[in-house]
């Protein structure tokens, strides 16, 4: 099948945090972290003339991006995007409560199997439901995929700095990770998604890389805004 290279698109979490909210909202730990990201994202970007890097508007994953930014010395502005933001929180004393919840009962790795089952992370009286975070996810990415149909200049290389809940599904789904076995997505982890135009209407081909292995003949529905 003939295909044309119309871009790339890094998705990484942002670095541990305390969560203050205070830019950068990153621990020592945290900074550590993104300067390893950062320098892994390196050979993707290699030879890219047109880097873009985009973050959620949170004050942790701008925090990331500035190191990001840094360490890779990128000059351009850093876009901040809403649509790849965290779950908003309603009732933070309950979110708190849930979380932890969770955490004591299985880590990471219990809550990261709760938040894909546990009813409560529906409730958008609690926080915005997982569902909805997911699909604003895969409407950006959609909007994304349609900006680099129209490009007429140098393919782009977007960089994302976002957040757990916005991402997990992704490599969840993609990957079929179980979380008995494997770990949930970290801090700092890299997502790399190349992009190919296929010719087939509403539909583009994705070749995803994550933990050192690569799906390919992946296909994006941007129309419907769905993974085949």
């Amino acid at each position: 099948m003939p295909r044309r290279f119309l871009g790339q698109a890094i998705f990484l979490r942002h670095g541990q945090t305390d969560y203050t909210d205070v830019f950068p909202d990153l621990t020592e730990e945290g900074i550590k972290t993104i300067e390893k990201s950062a320098q892994a994202i390196m050979p993707f970007i290699e030879g890219h003339q047109n880097i873009v890097i985009i973050a959620s508007p949170v004050a942790r994953s701008l925090g990331s991006a500035a190191v990001v930014a840094r360490t890779i010395g990128y000059q351009g502005k850093i876009k901040k995007e809403p649509n790849i933001q965290a779950a908003v929180v309603k009732d933070r004393m309950l979110a708190k409560a849930i979380f932890f919840e969770h955490v004591a009962n299985g880590g990471m790795r219990g809550l990261s199997v709760a938040y894909g089952n546990d009813p409560r992370y529906e409730d958008a009286k609690i926080i915005e439901p997982r569902s909805e975070v997911k699909k604003r996810f895969l409407g950006y990415f959609a909007h994304l995929i349609r900006s680099l149909l129209i490009n007429t200049g140098l393919a782009p290389c977007f960089i994302h700095v976002s957040h757990y809940e916005t991402l997990y599904h992704f490599v969840e789904n993609l990957f079929g990770l179980d979380y008995k076995k494997e770990d949930p997505l970290d801090n700092g982890e890299i997502i790399v998604v190349s992009i190919y135009d296929v010719s087939i209407e509403c539909i583009v081909e994705m070749e995803v890389t994550f933990r050192g292995k690569t799906i390919r003949e992946k296909f994006f529905d941007y129309k419907n805004k769905e993974i085949r």
